[in-house]
């Protein structure tokens, strides 16, 4: 479903994605995060490979659909109206398409505006969610969510919550909001510092949110290896990859936020197709393999979930 078609049927109601079964065997083979290593020199030639294609708009990179960057319309540019439709919509994603999450997002606040949300109880503010996103869900994200809102009406602003300009302390700000784990601190600071509403006095040192897609580029393009192969928690990759591209970005200037962009447009428009066949003839990467993720905590490096093309598909 597109944001177009969400936008023209602002009441759809998203249907909650079902949750994976634990894996209780998986969980008993899960190694410790020793086994993960950083490849020096591996991690900057994957991010310059991705910039040089960004500047010469190489596919899939010759437009950039990133669902947040996409503003109400009727909103200012700098409006809070604008400003709450970013926040709230980090708040729910995960678990569910972003297109979706945003789109829905971006039809609120076209249609109400920040007083009228601020202004609403409890009970109103629920229904004004479960209207445009659908119920509650994975989460618990209308219920943080008001928690978050009663924290705002005392500054009137979510930008208004960061006073400081050092990138860790900035992040660090993020994740004192109810429900924001590291991923949604990086991703709601990195739109923030986007648009201009947070200084940052290094912005190259910035760190980002790493995700399913940058955990298998990185795995995939060999930056990062697990000694042994096997089952690792996701969080313990995540964090390893994280430290990098800040240490790499930091280092030669890198920028983080154009670049946890590129990451997410790859994986999403690319790695998504789960093909061994396209991924040869359509990206340049030659990735190794392709990380299966179980049970949304651990990442199977041992094994490769490409699916080669069918005969159908050689002729699309």
């Amino acid at each position: 479903m597109t944001g177009h078609l969400f936008e023209m049927l602002p009441s759809l109601q998203v249907e909650k994605p079902a949750r994976k079964p634990r894996d209780r065997e998986l969980e008993k083979s899960v190694l410790p995060a020793s086994g993960i290593r950083v490849v020096r020199g591996r991690t900057l030639k994957l991010c310059r490979l991705l910039l040089d294609w960004h500047d010469q708009a190489k596919p899939p990179f010759e437009h950039l659909d990133i669902p947040e960057v996409i503003p109400p319309k009727g909103v200012g540019e700098n409006s809070l109206e604008r400003a709450l439709h970013i926040f709230f919509a980090v708040q729910y994603d995960g678990g569910r398409p972003s297109s979706v999450v945003y789109a829905g997002m971006r039809s609120l606040f076209q249609e109400h505006t920040a007083t009228d949300v601020f202004g609403k109880d409890k009970k109103a503010f629920w229904e004004l969610l479960e209207t445009y996103m659908g119920r509650e869900g994975i989460g618990r994200p209308i219920a943080m969510l008001w928690r978050n809102i009663e924290q705002l009406r005392e500054v009137g602003d979510p930008r208004e919550l960061f006073t400081t300009t050092k990138p860790n302390e900035i992040i660090d700000v993020a994740r004192g909001l109810d429900g924001y784990s590291w991923g949604k601190a990086a991703l709601l600071v990195k739109n923030y510092v986007k648009l201009g509403w947070i200084d940052v006095d290094n912005p190259h040192a910035l760190p980002i949110k790493v995700d399913r897609h940058a955990t298998r580029i990185f795995h995939g393009y060999g930056a990062i290896v697990t000694e042994p192969p096997g089952v690792y928690r996701r969080e313990n990759l995540e964090k390893v990859i994280r430290l990098e591209i800040q240490r790499v970005t930091a280092r030669h200037g890198l920028d983080p936020a154009l670049l946890d962009d590129l990451l997410w447009v790859l994986g999403n428009q690319y790695c998504n197709e789960n093909k061994i066949d396209f991924c040869n003839t359509q990206c340049s990467l030659d990735c190794s393999n392709r990380a299966d993720i179980s049970g949304g905590a651990w990442y199977v490096t041992n094994a490769d979930v490409r699916k080669p093309a069918t005969k159908l598909d050689l002729f699309d």
